[in-house]
Formats: C-alpha cells, structure tokens, sequence
C-alpha cells in the first residue's frame, strides 16, 4: 500500500503536463488554440487540406509569371522600386532562380532593423504558427520550404528575437523580418533559454539550408504576424484581469457594506446591456454567503454610482473583449500580404470577364 501513496505524493508535487500537436488548416485556428500552442512543448502540424493549399499557393504566382505578368516581390522589386526586375519569367529556371534568393536574402538583410527590447518567446512563436497557418489558408504564395521551415522552429521551440521597436510604418516590416533572417540562419534566437545564434542551433538540431525563394521574402516581412502576436497578448492580459474584475467587485461591496440590488436578475434584465447578466452573475456567484444578504438598517439605499454601474462597466469590456477575438479569429487565418493569392477565388462575377480584372489576376 506504500508504493501507490509515495507515487500519488510525487504526482500531486510534481503534476504531469502533456505537450499536445495542433492541426493548422488555415481555416478554424482560434485566438485561444493559438495562446496554448504558444506555450514550450506544444507543436504542430500542417493537415494535408492545408498542405495542398501551400502548394498551390505557390504555384499560382509561379506560372503567372511565365505569362510574362509582372509579380510585385516576384519578378520585380517593391516599394519605390516597383519598376526595378528581380527575375526573368521562367522564375523556377537559372539564373533567374539564383537571382530571386539573392534578392529575398538582401531584402532580409536591410529591413531587419530595430531595437531592444526584444518579444518574449510566447509571441514570437505565435507569430510564426500565424504565418504557417495563413501559408495553410492559400493566401501567401509561400514555397513548401519555408512551411517546413516555420514548422521546424515551432516545433522546437526556437523563438526568433524580434525587436519591438524601430518598425518601419504600419506593416511592421522591421519586426517580421527578423523571423526570416533567423531562417536564414544569419541572426540570433531564443533556444533553452539562452540567446543564440540562429546558425549554431541550425547545426545542433541538423535543420538543412533555408532559402528564401519566389513569394518567400515579401510575404514574410511584408504581413502583420508580428502585430496579430501582439494583440493576442495583449488580449489575453486582459481576459485575466476581466476573471479576476468579478472578485474585486465583490469584495468591494463588502468592504463598503453595499447593495446587492444592481446586481440582481430583475435588474439587470431591464437594462438590455450586452453581457450584463453574465457580468453581474459572476459578481453574485462570489457573494454567495456572504452578509450582504442579510437585511442592515445602516445599509444606504443606494451605493455611489461606481459601485452599482461597476457590473455594467465590466460587461461592456466583457463584449469589447469577445469582439476583439472575434477580429483576432478572422485575421489569424486569413492575410494581410501584397500581393494577394488565392487560388480559391470566384469567377463568376458580373465583373470576371472585364479587362482591368484580367489585367491584375491570373486565370
């Protein structure tokens, strides 16, 4: 009978935690499935629906070109040097092959500019899961290389350093490219806890050789992963401080000897307030037994408006946060890149046979 009640102590010092693999689609990744993959261990895994979309992603903008089309970040350069060639149609053959991950590889290098301090791990990772889930979703022309290549450092927890300050204009261009110069091997990461350089654990873990090629340099510097990132952060700080809001309501009704009437479901119901009936019940669920309930002729007949409007206050940033996951939900599995690809796209439209839509589309 000892052994179990040593291995019990031992389970409950030391619980277990299991690492899990997440499916990417591009379709149904969700702002809380995306936190927990954040975390050390957690890996993923591209499903095969989505792995046919990377594929024909890139295939798309690859034989645009061959229609001798100019492809912004393709076969020509971006910004103010638009009109510039990067590569010859046949974008896949000799030299011009050669020339575009030049050209990816220099761009890495001069847009990888900022400064300290740097995201912690849990945002550079989601990041990274953002992009190869968008990859998965057919919209950013990315080459199956570079899938593999963001799924190798998710899966082993190699977090680029991104540096939060210094981006350059609302896209964040400085910010991304970090992620893909530590691709490349030729900037440094956090691995174990420790700040590396990118190559060394590339040897260590036996990663083969990233080049970024065809769609792979713009639509890794030029997307808002990083910002997305952030805002998931950013909402999950706040979804803490909301589970804890009911608490300090609670509490402070007690200290002050308040009303509980606000907080009723008569009350409320008059109101029409989105979430109010959550918010106040979460409130009431932590006075239950408490003295609050018991009748108090010193107690006022009405509490300073702080008080009984606090459960409206707090269901109005109950709803905002629920929107704003609601955004965060679409935007993690669709894109923001220039140019767009979707191969998906409908062409029935009144307007499909027009020029100026032919023009700008490939068939």
């Amino acid at each position: 009978m000892k052994k179990p009640l040593v291995i019990s102590i031992l389970l409950a010092i030391a619980p277990l935690s299991f690492a899990a693999t997440h499916n990417l689609d591009g379709r149904t990744l969700t702002v809380d499935e995306l936190w927990a993959i954040s975390a050390p261990g957690e890996k993923v895994a591209v499903t095969p629906e989505g792995w046919a979309r990377i594929k024909a992603s890139y295939k798309a903008p690859i034989d645009a070109a061959t229609d001798g089309r100019d492809i912004y970040g393709l076969t020509v350069n971006y910004g103010a040097l638009k009109d510039q060639k990067v590569a010859g149609a046949s974008v896949e053959a000799e030299p011009n092959r050669s020339a575009s991950i030049k050209f990816n590889e220099r761009q890495m290098r001069i847009q990888a500019a900022g400064l300290e301090p740097y995201f912690d791990d849990r945002i550079s990772k989601m990041a990274m899961v953002i992009r190869l889930n968008q990859m998965a979703a057919g919209y950013t022309g990315m080459s199956e290389a570079a899938a593999n290549a963001f799924q190798e450092y998710i899966n082993n927890d190699v977090c680029p350093l991104i540096s939060s300050r210094g981006s350059e204009g609302a896209n964040d261009l400085s910010m991304a490219t970090h992620i893909g110069l530590a691709l490349m091997g030729e900037w440094d990461v956090s691995y174990q806890g420790k700040r590396v350089p990118a190559a060394q654990v590339r040897k260590q873990l036996k990663l083969q050789p990233y080049h970024p090629f065809g769609m792979d340099g713009i639509s890794i510097l030029s997307n808002s992963n990083v910002a997305e990132a952030q805002s998931i952060a950013a909402v999950k700080k706040a979804e803490h401080y909301l589970a804890l809001s009911p608490v300090v309501i609670a509490s402070s009704l007690e200290a002050l000897n308040g009303n509980v009437s606000p907080f009723l479901w008569h009350t409320v119901e008059t109101k029409g307030w989105p979430q109010g009936h959550e918010a106040a019940e979460a409130v009431l669920a932590n006075l239950k037994g408490s003295y609050l309930w018991k009748k108090d002729a010193k107690r006022y007949l009405q509490d300073p408006l702080s008080f009984r409007s606090a459960g409206y206050i707090l269901a109005a940033a109950m709803e905002e946060l629920n929107q704003t996951k609601g955004l965060l939900n679409t935007a993690i599995n669709h894109t923001t890149d220039n140019p767009i690809v979707n191969t998906e796209a409908k062409n029935d439209r009144w307007y499909s046979r027009a020029n100026a839509r032919k023009l700008y589309t490939s068939p």
